[in-house]
């Protein structure tokens, strides 16, 4: 539960349970969220929040662990979101076994450039994802990784640990297929770091350079960790 002030006893805090998940995953933690802002703002001020941003550091710089981030790409997107992602992948840059990818997933293109009436009369298209698997557990949550949603919201995760998480079954292999197809797919797109979407700047959408072009049988990229 979070914030701790709601966690009745016998229950983990959010950022503990994700913390445990992130530390013992042994080989990737694969993260899919709307937004993804380690920040905390008021009114008058805004202010680093480190508690998952440096745990995704941590888990890159220490432990070598593969960290792959799926993160909604929409008109409300913070500017601030590329300049921690890209201070994120600065720092595998001269690090062996450092792994972190970065896709942002786009439903909204044809929404961008809308008129106000046509905005008002549908929900945004947009990926609510707000989960995280890994070779070892999932955790399903309702909070964004923003610092606002942990440290002023209300809401309530579940993690998830089973014993083969290979098998077709398993909630785990299952949330880690939905990532895969979603990372796959042609709405996943690796981005610039400049600026929000705006209708004369598109383009700066694109698929990474050095992605495989090869397809199975079944016309998906092939799936690794």
């Amino acid at each position: 539960n979070s914030p701790k002030l709601f966690c009745p006893k016998n229950r983990s805090f959010d950022i503990d349970a994700i913390y445990s998940v992130i530390d013992d995953a042994k080989q990737y933690v694969y993260i899919a969220v709307t937004d993804y802002l380690p920040i905390s703002s008021t009114s008058t001020k805004r202010t680093y929040w480190p508690d998952l941003d440096g745990k995704i550091r941590e888990a890159l710089v220490l432990r070598s662990v593969k960290v792959r981030l799926l993160i909604s790409f929409w008109k409300e997107t913070d500017p601030l979101t590329f300049n921690f992602i890209s201070s994120l992948k600065a720092i595998c840059t001269e690090i062996a076994n450092c792994s972190l990818k970065v896709k942002f997933f786009d439903l909204e293109r044809e929404n961008a450039c809308a008129t106000k009436e046509q905005k008002n009369q549908t929900f945004p298209k947009l990926n609510r994802n707000k989960y995280m698997v890994t070779d070892g557990a999932a955790y399903i949550g309702n909070f964004d990784w923003v610092g606002n949603d942990f440290t002023q919201n209300a809401g309530t995760g579940l993690v998830i640990n089973q014993a083969d998480v290979r098998d077709n079954r398993s909630i785990i292999k299952q949330l880690k297929d939905v990532f895969e197809r979603d990372w796959y797919s042609p709405y996943a797109k690796s981005l610039q770091p400049t600026k929000q979407p705006n209708c004369s700047n598109l383009s700066k959408l694109k698929t990474p350079s050095n992605q495989p072009a090869t397809h199975n049988a079944t016309g998906r990229e092939p799936l690794s960790a």
